[in-house]
C-alpha cells in the first residue's frame, strides 16, 4: 500500500518489508548478478544521501521568499525522509544476507558528505544537493525509460520501492536546483560544483557496489562481468553519461528533460492513485 501524506507534491509512504528479496547475488535481476548488486549498492548509499540533503534543504529553506518554492522544499524534505526510511529498512536486510553492516557498506561517501555538511557553505551545500540531486534524476529518467531494463527486474517489493523512489525523483528533480538559483547561486557555481563533485562522488559510490560483489562471492565471476558491463555500458553508462553533460551547458535546468509521462505510465504500472488527499495502490 503507498499512501499519500501531502497536497503539494504527493509524499507518499510504502512501509514494506523486503523478505521476498532473494539470498542469491541475481536476486534483485535474475542473471545480471552486477546489475543486481549495482542497484543494492547504490541503495546502500541512499539513506546518508538523503539525511545529508533534507539538511541542506532546511538550512537554505528561511532565505526562500517565493512561497511555491518553499513549498516544494518542505515536500522534497518529506519526500526525502520517506526515501531514507524505506531505503534503510531495506539495506539492513540485504547486508544481513551476506553477513555485512548497511552503514560501513557506503562508509566512504558519507565520509564525503560530512565532510562538505562540516566545511561547506549552507549555499554550497545547496549546490552539492542541486548536483546530486541531477546524478539521481538522470538514473531514474533512464531506468524509467527503458522498459525492457525495467521489466528485467524481479517483481517484488524491491522493484516497487525501486520505481516509487525513481517517480519521485523525477517529480522533485528541480527543486533543490531552483533553490541554490534563488539564493544566489550563479551559473559558474552550480557548473564548478558539478565539476569538482563528479569524480569523489562517483569513485565512492561504487566502493559499495563492489563490497556487495565480494560478498557475494562474484568479483571473479567472469560470466557475470561480462554480461554486467554489456549491459551497464549500453542501457546505463552511455544514456547517463549523455544527461549528465547537461547540466554544463549555459542555461541548463532540470525541466528540460520533462519526464511527467514516465511517471505517469509508472504510476498506472504500480497502481497509485492521487487524489489530491491521499494515494493508494
Amino acid at each position: 500500500m503507498i499512501r499519500r501524506t501531502s497536497t503539494s507534491f504527493p509524499v507518499r509512504k510504502i512501509g514494506n518489508d523486503y523478505r521476498d528479496v532473494g539470498a542469491a547475488p541475481d536476486a534483485l535481476i535474475p542473471g545480471n548478478p552486477m546489475i543486481s548488486q549495482m542497484m543494492c549498492g547504490i541503495s546502500m548509499f541512499f539513506p546518508p544521501g538523503e539525511r545529508f540533503m533534507i539538511a541542506a534543504a532546511k538550512a537554505v529553506e528561511d532565505q526562500i521568499e517565493e512561497p511555491a518554492l518553499r513549498a516544494e522544499i518542505d515536500a522534497f524534505v518529506r519526500q526525502e525522509a520517506q526515501h531514507a526510511s524505506e531505503h534503510s529498512r531495506a539495506n539492513k536486510y540485504l547486508a544481513r544476507l551476506v553477513g555485512l553492516d548497511s552503514e560501513q557498506i557506503c562508509r566512504e561517501i558519507v565520509g564525503l558528505w560530512e565532510f562538505i555538511e562540516k566545511h561547506a557553505s549552507p549555499k554550497l551545500r545547496a549546490g552539492v544537493t542541486a548536483a546530486t540531486e541531477h546524478f539521481t534524476a538522470i538514473n531514474s529518467e533512464v531506468v524509467l525509460s527503458d522498459l525492457e531494463l525495467a521489466d528485467s527486474f524481479a517483481e517484488g517489493k524491491a522493484k516497487q520501492m525501486l520505481m516509487w523512489h525513481a517517480i519521485e525523483e523525477c517529480e522533485h528533480r528541480a527543486v533543490m536546483f531552483d533553490a541554490h538559483k534563488d539564493i544566489g547561486g550563479s551559473e559558474l557555481d552550480r557548473i564548478a560544483i558539478m565539476a569538482v563533485y563528479t569524480i569523489p562522488a562517483v569513485t565512492a559510490g561504487t566502493l559499495p557496489v563492489i563490497r556487495l560483489f565480494a560478498a557475494h562471492g562474484q568479483l571473479t565471476n567472469r560470466a557475470a562481468w561480462t554480461t554486467g558491463l554489456s549491459v551497464f555500458g549500453r542501457r546505463l553508462a552511455w544514456p547517463i553519461f549523455t544527461k549528465y553533460l547537461q547540466y554544463y551547458r549555459p542555461g541548463f535546468h532540470p525541466n528540460h528533460s520533462p519526464t511527467r509521462h514516465l511517471e505517469q505510465y509508472w504510476r498506472r504500472r504500480l497502481n497509485i492513485v492521487d487524489t489530491g488527499a491521499r494515494t493508494t495502490a
